[in-house]
């Protein structure tokens, strides 16, 4: 809102005693243009010398002998916007050409009548004066808003509080919401229907007030900080609690609102990233067992709001396709507004630590996880593996629980076939596996098991592996291994003979079979 344009409408202007006997002889639909300067018409290229929302008193002295001049003049004034036109007549012409009269009723542009004996000074000094009055009166009843907001912020009232004040103010239902147009206080159904109906796109590059026309209008200001784009303040007029049009006052005070909003967003980031740090290295110091005691573990959890037990049960969800901090900013809200404070959970990298209490209560945290698994990617916007830790024996043994979380997310993520959640109890053989990983025993015992066949599959470009890994996964029945890779029978049978004769061994013989099953199972890890 530009200060340096409040004015008082011309209908305003007329209920002044300097405007007594004077008519509105065309234009009446207009009358609410507004009036920000004055102006008097002493040469006939006056178009350029007049600006927008300016009153023009003139006599046409200087047109007097060319009145088509004064009917081509009445659109080329509508086109700058002026309040209008108050011609002194009977002087110098003595009657508004009825043309004249025409156009100013099509173009709603006010052409005043005034009365022969006003003397143009008459009308300047009051109208000067009233403008100036509204002037002050706005800027002293917009200070009072002004520090009503301010009052707010000091007493930490919070968007809630101030949006409350904006919706008494201006009579308008009032929301903030953020850059994603999600609500960040209460919103009424109407008001969410009627955000509905709003093309958000039109707002991106938004910097002002914009007004939004129609049956149940409303405005939105974008809220800016730094070039950022933080939200919007959205307020519209509900048929069922006011038909009022917004005011100058109503937009100064949505412009002022739109301030404190932004900062108050800004504090509630900063205050929520000095949370988050506080919370993340709390979780940290909990799996890597830094505390210098239980007591201070204990009283530091309780800073944040949650329960510590000495007993308690690591879980690590990975986000597969981790992109930007949002998705674990919106995977953490989800599991805070969805466990209690019994659960505590925090970042790790790329990574979310989930940290329980142990027996029922981490059976029952599994179930959920294994429920809501759907929720919990859609929350993050990406593929999850979550892995648990045993139950530990005291709070210095949760490093231990977190350590297995991290093996059995690191062993689902090269073995597909353990599923999206695995617990460490379940990897079996693979716990070994992966103690042995980058060995050189490890190295060698897949070499001299399995070398025959990964050059055999080299060389001729087929894949006599996958036919084994199969082999395995089905627990030997080679049915169900052709089943499984679409083949015949035959062809399974065929395959395993070749697989015999590349590695000179006998998959009746139990021995070889299980040794060569651990090096394909060891395979994974290379």
């Amino acid at each position: 809102m530009e200060r340096n344009r409040l004015g008082v409408t011309v209908r305003d202007a007329l209920t002044l005693e300097a405007f007594s006997g004077t008519k509105v002889v065309a234009g009446e639909a207009g009358l609410d243009r507004r009036i920000y300067h004055i102006n008097v018409m002493e040469v006939p290229d006056i178009l350029d010398w007049v600006q927008e929302g300016e009153l023009l008193l003139t006599t046409f002295y200087s047109l007097r002998a060319n009145p088509e001049e004064v009917v081509a003049l009445i659109p080329e004034l509508a086109k700058k916007n002026l309040a209008g036109l108050a011609i002194k007549p009977k002087r110098y012409i003595q009657e508004i050409p009825k043309k004249a009269l025409e156009i100013a009723d099509q173009l709603q542009f006010p052409i005043l009548k005034l009365p022969p004996h006003i003397a143009f000074s008459t009308v300047l000094e009051p109208i000067i004066n009233e403008i100036f009055n509204f002037q002050t009166d706005l800027l002293r009843r917009s200070e009072w808003v002004h520090n009503q907001f301010i009052e707010v912020v000091l007493q930490g009232g919070g968007l809630d509080r101030l949006t409350e004040m904006v919706e008494t103010l201006i009579a308008k239902e009032v929301v903030v919401v953020d850059a994603r147009i999600r609500p960040l206080g209460p919103v009424s159904a109407w008001m969410a229907q009627w955000m509905e109906g709003i093309d958000w796109d039109c707002f991106k590059n938004a910097v002002r007030l914009t007004k939004i026309e129609g049956k149940q209008p409303g405005i939105v200001v974008p809220l800016l900080a730094g070039g950022s784009l933080l939200g919007y303040l959205v307020t519209a007029s509900n048929p069922g609690r006011s038909h009022e049009e917004y005011s100058i006052l109503d937009e100064i005070t949505l412009e002022r609102a739109a301030t404190v909003a932004t900062l108050e967003i800004i504090n509630a980031r900063a205050l929520n990233e000095m949370e988050r740090r506080f919370r993340n290295e709390f979780v940290v110091d909990l799996v890597e067992a830094a505390f210098p005691s239980n007591d201070v573990a204990k009283q530091r959890a309780k800073a944040n709001n949650w329960t510590l037990e000495n007993e308690m049960r690591v879980y690590l969800i990975r986000l597969v396709d981790f992109q930007r901090q949002r998705q674990k900013d919106s995977l953490l809200h989800y599991l805070r507004d969805n466990l209690d404070s019994r659960y505590i959970s925090g970042e790790l990298g790329r990574d979310i630590v989930l940290v329980s209490p142990a027996g029922e209560q981490a059976a029952r945290l599994s179930d959920w996880l294994q429920k809501r698994f759907g929720e919990l990617e859609a929350a993050a916007g990406s593929g999850l593996i979550i892995g648990a830790g045993r139950d530990s024996t005291s709070l210095r043994d949760v490093k231990t629980s977190f350590r297995q979380a991290k093996r059995a997310v690191s062993n689902a993520q090269n073995i597909p076939s353990l599923g999206k959640i695995v617990h460490y109890d379940q990897l079996g053989i693979y716990r070994l596996l992966e103690e042995l990983n980058g060995k050189a025993e490890m190295r060698a015992f897949i070499r001299d098991t399995l070398q025959p066949l990964l050059d055999y599959d080299r060389r001729n470009g087929t894949d006599l592996l996958k036919t084994l890994r199969h082999y395995y996964s089905e627990g030997g029945n080679l049915k169900q291994v052709a089943a499984g890779l679409f083949v015949h029978y035959n062809t399974v049978l065929y395959r395993m003979k070749r697989i015999e004769e590349l590695l000179g061994i006998s998959m009746d013989n139990p021995q070889q079979r299980l040794a060569l099953e651990v090096a394909v199972k060891a395979l994974v890890f290379q």
